[in-house]
């Protein structure tokens, strides 16, 4: 029999490559970034995106179907040619700020450095998505089990292969458990089974409009260089409109009972 106070779910955007064929620079760094948001708080996240949209884009909610995406945001293309306008820009950036502040979220990341990974194993080093999501999981079933909550997870369409490895590999966990570094089961099949609302993973395309996947992809890179910049990587990455962003969601990533971050809301495998 399940048990609960709170039902989530969590978002999960990938930020960088899920292969180890480029491994220079930044490419070297696969991040996995888990949003969980109460599932009672969609509504009110859906109408206060879609506000924002309006304001900025002229957004039509009952005509069009479009998700705020970070490259384009970088890159001043699509929808976001409009913030080639300064004054547009200012206040978009002050209204996803204050959105990003307002959301009662719990974040969790993962950075994988491949590279590293690589050089270690080998051929027999494991599919880097697969290993990141494997560690973000584990923390999202404590999470839940330490709120006495259930929740289930939702992620972007990727290809159609990835999509059948990626929920059987997300069904091979739930069923099995996860492995420590011990080489023994860390967390078993049963605090899955009695934390998730389903051992299915739900994915859903850009074109869904769905809030959460939109809030996880614009700190997905804003989280792999927090965490780059905690372990003393690369200290010159974390500037501008981003470190403003890091200030707002820093509070809101998981920590432990004394307040540590590492190891419970921000992860780097190397």
């Amino acid at each position: 029999m399940k048990f609960f106070n709170t039902k989530y779910r969590m978002y999960i955007d990938e930020c960088g490559n899920t292969d180890y064929g480029n491994l220079d620079g930044m490419e070297r760094y696969l991040t996995l970034c888990g949003v969980i948001i109460p599932t009672e708080y969609k509504l009110t996240l859906d109408f206060k995106l879609n506000q924002l949209k309006e304001r900025i884009f002229n957004f039509d909610i009952d005509c069009e179907h479009w998700s705020l995406h970070k490259k384009d945001a970088v890159n001043k293309i699509n929808y976001y040619n409009v913030l080639n306008d300064d004054n547009i820009k200012k206040l978009y950036n002050k209204l996803l700020l204050e959105l990003l502040k307002d959301i009662p979220m719990t974040i969790i990341a993962v950075v994988i450095d491949k590279k590293s990974l690589k050089e270690k194993y080998g051929n027999l080093v494991k599919h880097p998505y697969h290993y990141a999501l494997e560690n973000l999981m584990k923390r999202y079933i404590l999470f839940l089990f330490g709120n006495k909550s259930v929740g289930d997870v939702l992620i972007e369409n990727r290809s159609k292969q990835n999509n059948l490895e990626l929920k059987e590999y997300f069904r091979n966990i739930c069923d099995n458990g996860t492995i420590g570094r011990n080489g023994k089961i860390d967390i078993d099949s049963t605090k899955f089974h009695k934390c998730l609302t389903s051992i299915e993973i739900k994915i859903e395309t850009k074109e869904d409009n769905v809030a959460g996947l939109q809030i996880a992809d614009c700190i997905s890179s804003v989280m792999r260089n927090h965490i780059l910049v905690a372990n003393n990587i690369n200290t010159s990455i974390h500037d501008g409109f981003w470190k403003e962003i890091d200030k707002v969601i820093n509070p809101k990533i998981r920590v432990s009972d004394n307040g540590i971050q590492k190891g419970f809301g921000t992860i780097l495998i190397q």
